[in-house]
């Protein structure tokens, strides 16, 4: 049995940006089509992960507040194919999501994760900068270099 590994995962600024989305000649309204570079690099981070773990995705973004509806769209671009996918809960207080990272990891333990999110939140409070592959809503969502540097910069700790 693999062990696991889970990708804690927000959705807005991490599958699409603003970028994106005026080229889409898009200006508001809820975003259904991600950005496919961002789609192409999740997957393939998946995939690359799958060889060694059981990956799961949990999504820390607000879509969780409509999984039935998340889990659709994410279908319809063609993201996490055979994956378990869940989210952690969210609390009163958004901007303390590292906590609600802690939350799930309580509950499900696990060693190996990595945090996708445009913003930082608390997140360094409680995890190290290789934890964390962090985006940019304005102008750059998740792209393979990110994913590859992520790698780059894991590849000599215990992974």
């Amino acid at each position: 049995m693999q062990n696991k590994f889970l990708i804690f995962l927000d959705i807005d600024g991490v599958l699409y940006d603003w970028d994106f989305i005026l080229s889409q000649n898009k200006k508001s309204g809820i975003i259904q089509t991600f950005n496919p570079k961002s789609v192409e690099a999740l997957n393939y981070f998946i995939h690359k992960l799958s060889k060694d773990y059981n990956v799961e995705v949990v999504i820390t973004s607000s879509w969780r507040k409509n999984m039935v509806k998340t889990l659709n769209v994410l279908k319809e671009n063609k993201i996490c194919a055979d994956i378990k996918i869940s989210s952690t809960k969210i609390t009163s207080t958004p901007q303390f999501r590292g906590k609600e990272i802690l939350a799930f990891l309580k509950n499900n333990p696990c060693k190996k994760f990595v945090i996708i999110d445009d913003e930082t939140f608390d997140y360094h409070k409680y995890f190290n900068e290789n934890q964390i592959i962090k985006t940019n809503i304005f102008n750059k969502s998740l792209n393979k270099e990110m994913i590859n540097n992520y790698f780059d910069k894991t590849l000599n700790l215990e992974f």
